[in-house]
């Protein structure tokens, strides 16, 4: 296979990092990731690649299956003694990597600390504010006091890990960044992180979940899509994420290497400034800001929505790997409704919307992207432009690294971006994507544009303590209902299907977060 210049040099580049003596290393796992985490700091973000790479570290109290329900973890038995009380038995000869011994105190600890991280660009507090106390029974046993009923704590806690109590609540996120407090009792130790090079994990030989597979474990950051795959062509490692959709053809004919597909818990969506009088980054055809943000009217959000051909942007950009979205998850989630469908394609009605707004001859904006983090996004900011252009609404893309990007939302700096949230519960997602904002509570922590109505909140948290499972879905469908059609509070756009590839000497479980894991990584046997 021929390569052009600019790629040799990377995968040269790749060569150094990875060390040529563990290329071809059985018992190494060697993964190229398109993104590592922005922190082994377990509580300082809740983001999806960190929920991804932490697990190798730390445990929760509850782990998920590969259908996403809650199984034993930390916790070997948990059940619910009266609507806001839950007891937890824990399980015993568990040591951290130190040699510390695991204890209910370590539960304690844990969310003592989690609202008492500094400068979290999205806060786990959200997952742990509703327990109220921490009813310690024995070493080995707890009571959960929440503030009402809480029918998804087993759920939340599988995303609180667990830490050491002699850490102190002190303790700085660049410590854990250091390595120095990167203390779990998961599968794997810590070795070394370099931001944006790589991460480095070994085997933790005494994990109370048996012997983990692989000896040492790399993560080595490869934003290119196209050095990604040569990568992996070339055996510089065993296992990438985020498969290029151009390169899913070729792949899938290559006798060497092994697709890996999973339909995504992961809605794609674009979310709108409806809060600011004055917004940055809109002004009227003239380029002349506005004294009113019109993206503060509901018609106008509307004419947005209809003016997007979802269908066209997952056949054309996605290659066909996701469906067009009209709410938090697709229709075969709990609490999701199969009567709200997505907007069809309609540029004359959302010219109509525009002008019933006042808005006939269109206006100016700016839509902001991450260009590295989910598969052709770039692109597809770009074709979201076009298509705004068609109704008038003139769009100029900006597009930025992750590392830039996810800071500057949470700062509020754009008026209209693209991005994703992944979540397994539609209840937990409406909480952090359309819930009203409140530093405090955690809650709306992914609402970086601000969208606010009452009754969606109140239809969110009554639906978070309804026991009903009924009643429950009944409050959710009725919430996104508000939030996705009579607001259009945000813009569902598509959900995609997250895929993997590897060599054929590796097994590799695709799952439904779009986690990339050692733990789900198995060597197997080739015939020669």
């Amino acid at each position: 296979m021929r390569f052009a210049l600019p790629y040799l040099s990377r995968l040269l580049g790749l060569m150094l990092i990875l060390g040529w003596a563990e290329l071809g290393f059985a018992q190494t796992l060697r993964i190229g990731t398109k993104t590592l985490p922005s922190s082994a700091d377990p509580h300082y973000h809740y983001s999806g690649e960190n929920s991804s790479m932490l697990p190798h570290i730390y445990d929760g109290l509850i782990a998920l299956d590969k259908e996403l329900h809650p199984q034993p973890s930390l916790a070997t038995a948990w059940r619910v003694i009266d609507e806001n009380i839950w007891e937890f038995d824990l399980r015993k000869d568990v040591y951290f990597h130190d040699g510390s011994k695991f204890t209910a105190e370590d539960i304690v600890y844990t969310f003592n600390r989690v609202p008492a991280v500094r400068n979290s660009p999205g806060s786990y507090e959200r997952l742990t504010r509703r327990v109220k106390k921490i009813e310690v029974l024995t070493p080995h046993r707890i009571r959960f006091h929440t503030d009402g009923p809480h029918p998804s704590l087993d759920h939340d806690l599988a995303y609180v890990m667990i830490l050491p109590h002699h850490l102190g609540l002190d303790v700085e996120t660049t410590s854990f960044n250091a390595g120095t407090s990167a203390i779990g009792t998961g599968p794997y130790k810590f070795v070394e992180w370099v931001p944006g090079q790589f991460f480095k994990l070994e085997r933790n030989a005494n994990y109370w979940g048996g012997t983990p597979t692989w000896t040492d474990v790399v993560f080595t950051a490869i934003t290119s899509d196209p050095t990604r795959i040569a990568a992996l062509l070339n055996d510089q490692v065993d296992l990438t994420d985020f498969v290029p959709l151009a390169d899913r053809e070729s792949l899938g004919k290559n006798p060497h290497i092994t697709l890996h597909d999973n339909a995504a818990a992961r809605l794609m969506f674009i979310h709108m400034d409806s809060d600011r009088d004055v917004s940055p980054y809109i002004t009227d055809i003239d380029g002349r800001p506005f004294t009113k943000n019109p993206l503060k009217d509901a018609r106008v959000r509307r004419a947005l929505s209809k003016a997007l051909d979802r269908q066209a942007i997952v056949t054309y950009l996605l290659d066909g790997a996701g469906i067009p979205a009209s709410q938090i998850l697709p229709a075969s989630f709990e609490g999701s409704s199969p009567d709200l469908l997505p907007d069809v394609y309609d540029v004359e009605g959302a010219k109509k919307l525009l002008a019933e707004a006042g808005y006939p001859n269109g206006f100016r904006l700016v839509l902001h992207s991450p260009s590295d983090r989910y598969p052709n996004d770039a692109k597809v900011a770009q074709a979201i432009a076009q298509m705004w252009w068609r109704i008038g609404v003139l769009t100029e893309v900006e597009t930025q690294t992750r590392n830039i990007f996810f800071p500057a939302a949470a700062r509020q700096e754009f008026s209209v971006y693209f991005s994703g949230w992944g979540d397994a519960l539609v209840a937990n997602a409406l909480l952090g994507l359309v819930h009203t904002y409140d530093a405090e509570s955690g809650f709306g922590s992914g609402n970086r544009a601000r969208y606010s109505n009452s009754e969606v909140d109140t239809l969110i948290e009554t639906a978070l303590t309804t026991l009903d499972k009924d009643k429950q879905i009944e409050l959710l469908e009725r919430a996104q209902a508000i939030a996705f059609r009579e607001d259009q509070g945000l813009i569902p756009l598509y959900h995609p299907t997250y895929s993997w590839a590897s060599s054929n000497k590796i097994s590799y479980r695709a799952n439904l977060e779009g986690r990339t894991q050692a733990m789900l990584a198995k060597p197997k046997q080739v015939a020669p």
